[in-house]
């Protein structure tokens, strides 16, 4: 993606607006986010070491596999899941507010899923610290590391994707109860998983090898070196699907924010925002 000087200026703007909420809270709210924020993303920090650790020090080839299959779904699952639960929308674009400008929908795009990054920074760690010990790990080629890439951009355009879906879902107050229910049900299962533990099949499902090959299973493989060109035909497909749900979801929001821009308080039999779902 070329960036403009025009697509500069927007993101340095929402930087600063980010950086401008921080200092709101004042001096001491400002230090005791930043105690937090180091508390909090030293232990990141800590678990990237330990990943580094693990898959340098692996002895075998199976051995990285088992333990980065799983590890993937985790970081797939976190990503996806732990900003909706925490509400947290991280650095977003104000798309209302952009709208005016002769700036092309693909630049807009790639900027708002370039600002995934700020949802999560903790698996941004922990995905250095997994590169590092394959680069640095003792039975596999430097090349492998290049496995992670496609898996990083489907998690960026799924989460862009869910972000603008959430959006339209919580304006609706038709539906914002309901979307709140099924929040406070999604943060219930990982302590049902935790207590209950999970079933052997769907263990196998996600963690094996079916005949639907999952991203981290893919990735998996690349990242310890066998490229068969099945895994990078269901890595791409998986992004590409990806990519599609993000730029659908950004584009009928964009439609979503140009109703309700034309929109008046008086307008009669207003239709859902979730017709365009």
């Amino acid at each position: 993606m070329v960036v403009s000087g025009q697509t500069r200026a927007i993101l340095w703007a929402q930087l600063r607006t980010f950086r401008n909420f921080q200092f709101r809270s004042g001096r001491a709210g400002l230090i005791l986010s930043l105690l937090v924020g180091l508390v909090w993303y030293g232990v990141w920090a800590v678990a990237a070491f330990a990943a580094y650790a693990l898959l340098r020090e692996a002895e075998d080839v199976e051995q990285i596999r088992r333990i980065l299959t799983p590890g993937l779904l985790l970081v797939c699952l976190y990503w996806q899941l732990i900003p909706v639960l925490m509400a947290n929308a991280g650095m977003s674009l104000q798309i209302k507010r952009l709208l005016v400008y002769p700036i092309p929908r693909s630049q807009l795009f790639g900027l708002e899923v370039l600002l995934r990054f700020s949802t999560a920074l903790e698996l941004v760690i922990l995905l250095i610290g997994a590169c590092a010990g394959i680069l640095f790990s003792k039975v596999l080629p430097l090349p492998c590391v290049l496995g992670f890439l496609p898996l990083v951009a489907m998690n960026l355009l799924f989460s862009a994707g869910i972000r603008d879906l959430l959006a339209r879902v919580f304006a609706s107050r038709k539906y914002r109860e309901l979307a709140t229910l099924l929040v406070v049900l999604m943060a219930t299962l990982p302590q049902l998983a935790l207590r209950m533990g999970i079933p052997g099949p769907w263990k196998r499902l996600f963690t094996g090898s079916p005949n639907l090959i999952w991203p981290w299973t893919a990735t998996s493989y690349l990242a310890t070196g066998d490229w068969h060109w099945r895994y990078w035909l269901a890595i791409a497909l998986w992004t590409y699907a990806a990519y599609l749900f993000g730029r659908r979801q950004f584009d009928r929001n964009l439609r979503f924010d140009e109703q309700a821009a034309n929109s008046t308080d008086t307008r009669a039999g207003k239709l859902s925002p979730l017709a365009d779902l």
